[in-house]
């Protein structure tokens, strides 16, 4: 049985310079069916150094309070950016600052107790709006 389930809603982001996109994952987390809705996380989106198109999210200031977040954000990076294939805009210069919204409500990761063990499984396209 799944101990937590996160369902990320959306992430926002807005360029803070060429390499780095500051913003936030929206999400809603349902623990032993006690769902607990609108939770936010600020994230940074940044363009790793030793590659040449590769970005990663990371959490920024304080994580949630979820056991094995760590995985579920493994996890979010590599449904966003293989599955999803999203291209982060590129942004040439500080003048044109770019943003950018991601829906994510037909997503949900399934984090059990041993999770930290591998990674999360998500699942999409099977969820009711939920609001």
């Amino acid at each position: 049985m799944p101990y937590v389930k996160i369902y990320p809603k959306k992430i926002s982001a807005t360029s803070s310079d060429t390499k780095i996109y500051l913003g936030r994952v929206v999400y809603d987390v349902e623990q032993y069916g006690n769902l607990i809705q609108n939770n936010f996380f600020e994230i940074s989106i940044s363009k790793l150094e030793k590659t040449q198109n590769t970005w990663l999210i990371s959490s920024i200031k304080e994580q949630p309070d979820i056991k094995n977040f760590d995985a579920f954000l493994r996890a979010l990076n590599f449904y966003f950016f293989r599955n999803l294939k999203f291209e982060v805009p590129i942004v040439d210069n500080l003048s044109a600052a770019q943003n950018f919204e991601v829906d994510l409500r037909e997503v949900y990761f399934s984090l059990d107790s041993d999770t930290n063990q591998r990674t999360p499984r998500y699942h999409w396209n099977k969820l009711e709006d939920k609001n």
